[in-house]
């Protein structure tokens, strides 16, 4: 039985505390977030395509609690690189309702369907021809009936913090929103050069607008440790020079793959020092050609202090740790 259905059936069947801890609350908001996203599946389909089809501007529209979830939603489709902008409901009707017109889209945040500003603007927006969706509390709501698409949060009153204070709803809602977005996002084909466009700054900017060999670290710096050795001769090799890692190599000099200092700590704890270096898992690699955003994607599953080998078309030219690709921590 889900917590929505529970609720519909009596609060007494749900066996909550008075004054449930944290955690409760983060299980209950759980519950609802799968309950909201196979209810509203096939309205998110539709809001996003018309979303992505719309060729005027995107109002998020809001006030209070919701107001702020309407701010996040604007600034995150800017984001992907759609035209939109917070419209508080309240400024719009002393004045800023002057920057909706034919053509534009709204998407309103309310959690109860029937604040009296709310319902106000919307008259404006329908005289004005413009199409309305709705992330609203309540599906039977003024605002939910008035809306071409209405993606309902369900969160019963009870479920709130004391039963009064929005928490649960602007966690359901906030998860929508993005939801949405991300759909958004699909419909309008978003790729990593879009996205950097939008984004240029801070981290995420630092790892889409650079290369990962810009921060790779050179092989030939590497102490070598030929194939035919061991666990054990590649750690003397790496303390002898105090190396952050060795490069294991044939006698024709081919690169067969990069040993961390960590990971061999590691692995001679496993007592793997006879091991022959042949018989280890290949060396993650990736292409000189990547953004850094990309390579960390790729060495997500990798154990730190395990290196990365960067390769320009099949010619191993240089390597990386995960640490490597933080702005402060790069190697150059």
């Amino acid at each position: 039985m889900t917590i929505v259905r529970a609720v519909e059936e009596g609060t007494e069947s749900l066996d909550v505390p008075k004054h449930e801890p944290d955690p409760f609350k983060m299980k209950q908001c759980a519950s609802l977030l799968v309950s909201a996203s196979e209810q509203n599946e096939s309205a998110i389909a539709d809001a996003s395509k018309l979303i992505a089809e719309a060729k005027g501007h995107i109002h998020g529209v809001g006030i209070g609690k919701s107001g702020y979830i309407a701010r996040l939603f604007s600034s995150t489709l800017q984001t992907i690189g759609i035209s939109a902008s917070f419209l508080h409901a309240s400024d719009a009707l002393h004045g800023e309702a002057g920057s909706v017109s034919n053509g534009n889209l709204a998407v309103i945040f309310s959690h109860s369907g029937s604040t009296s500003e709310i319902l106000a603007l919307v008259e404006v927006f329908e005289q004005r021809s413009v199409p309305v969706i709705s992330i609203v509390g309540d599906a039977s709501s003024p605002l939910a009936v008035r809306s071409q698409f209405a993606l309902i949060t369900g969160v019963p009153q009870v479920l709130e913090l004391r039963s009064m204070v929005p928490t649960t709803s602007t966690v359901v809602a906030t998860s929508i929103a993005m939801g949405l977005v991300s759909a958004v996002s699909e419909a309008v084909g978003l790729d990593e050069s879009a996205f950097r466009e939008s984004h240029p700054a801070g981290r995420l900017g630092w790892d889409l607008t650079r290369l990962i060999s810009e921060v790779m670290r050179p092989i030939e710096s590497l102490p070598v440790v030929p194939t035919s050795g061991t666990l054990d001769d590649a750690a003397t090799v790496v303390a002898r020079v105090n190396a952050s890692a060795c490069s294991i190599q044939d006698e024709h000099g081919n690169v067969h793959g990069i040993l961390g200092r960590e990971q061999i700590e590691r692995k001679l704890s496993l007592e793997k020092s006879l091991i022959d270096l042949e018989k280890f898992d290949p060396t993650p690699s990736v292409s000189a050609t990547i953004s850094i955003h990309q390579a960390r994607l790729k060495i997500e599953s990798m154990d730190d202090g395990e290196p990365a080998i960067v390769r320009d078309g099949n010619k191993p030219v240089g390597f990386f740790f995960a640490s490597d690709l933080h702005p402060s921590n790069s190697y150059h």
